[in-house]
Parts: structure tokens; C-alpha cells; sequence
């Protein structure tokens, strides 16, 4: 692969860096911040404690991604079907029929498809990131740095989880009326 082509791949892999890798720094940035007695025997200084803490934050970030995706996530999917729909079942039927259709979509509307597949990572992390503010903002060490803002930053998590709530719905209605418009 040349250096040319290296940098043309960067945008398209921007969904997975927001998916693998971002959330497990962030948690992990939450974690020291509210609870700093968990790190005091991390030496940064070190690049085998940086790699065990890329590692760490790969695993924790994909762990709660999973757990976010297929819990939280699929729970609003839900409850947004049952509204449009005015019904409480056929969910998985209609679901299973939205994912086949979407693979049909043609190759020249494929941009938009990514688009919408990017903006679902990036409404997931902001997600993740509400979530970690909401937990931490109610659960910190004394003398830590949340240790004077802990209500603030639960509230300001409360807050962005409910503009990740918004974010998702304009989500939710960009993919359905993408596939119903472009699906073959």
C-alpha cells in the first residue's frame, strides 16, 4: 500500500477508532481522575506500563462498546420501532428486513452509508462518554480530581446523554429513510 493510499484509508477507518479505541482512553482517563489511588503504581515514564495501559484501554473501550451496543443501544432501537410502528412486536422481523435491505443499497450511494455507519460510532461514544461522566460524577475517591465536581459532572453527563439521545433519533430516521429511498 503506498503513503498516498495510506492516508486516503485514514477517514474510513475514523468509525472503528471511535468503536475500539477512543472510549477505553476515555474511561480510562474518567477512571484516574476519580479514582487515582487504582494508578499510583503506573510509571508513564515507562513504555511497558503505556503499553499495558493501550492494551487495558482497548479492552476496556471494546467491553463497554459491546455492552453499551447490544443493551442500551438496541433497547432505544426498540422503543423507537414501537412508537413509529405503534406496536410492540414484529421488532425482529422488521429489523432482520431493515439490515438485508440495507446491504442492497447501490455502489454510488455507498458514501452515504458510511456516513451514517461513522455517525452511529461517533453517537456511540458520545454514549459511552455520558455514561462514564453519569458514573464517575456519582462514584469518586475522596481527594480526587471529581472530588469538588462530582455533581457537576454527573449533571453534565445526564446532560449529553440526553443530546446523545437526540443525535441517535435523527440517526435512527437517517438510516431508515436511506435504505427505504436507495435499497434495491
Amino acid at each position: 500500500m503506498s503513503n498516498s493510499d495510506l492516508l486516503k484509508s485514514v477517514p474510513n477507518e475514523f468509525s472503528r477508532v471511535f468503536r475500539h479505541i477512543l472510549p477505553g482512553f476515555i474511561i480510562l482517563g474518567f477512571m484516574y481522575c476519580s479514582h487515582p489511588s487504582w494508578f499510583v503504581s503506573v510509571d508513564i515514564s515507562k513504555w511497558t506500563y503505556l503499553v499495558v495501559l493501550l492494551v487495558a484501554a482497548l479492552i476496556i473501550g471494546n467491553i463497554w462498546y459491546v455492552i453499551h451496543r447490544y443493551t442500551l443501544h438496541n433497547f432505544l432501537d426498540w422503543i423507537m420501532y414501537c412508537i413509529i410502528h405503534k406496536k410492540i412486536t414484529g421488532y425482529i422481523n422488521w429489523v432482520s428486513s431493515h439490515i438485508i435491505k440495507s446491504f442492497s443499497i447501490p455502489n454510488e450511494k455507498q458514501q452515504l452509508q458510511k456516513h451514517i455507519h461513522f455517525r452511529s460510532a461517533q453517537i456511540i461514544f458520545v454514549f459511552i462518554i455520558a455514561e462514564t461522566l453519569i458514573i464517575f460524577g456519582k462514584w469518586y475517591e475522596p481527594n480526587s480530581l471529581f472530588q469538588n465536581y462530582g455533581q457537576k459532572i454527573f449533571y453534565a453527563g445526564c446532560l449529553l446523554f440526553v443530546v446523545a439521545i437526540i443525535q441517535f433519533t435523527i440517526s435512527y430516521f437517517l438510516d431508515i429513510a436511506t435504505v427505504d429511498k436507495y435499497a434495491n
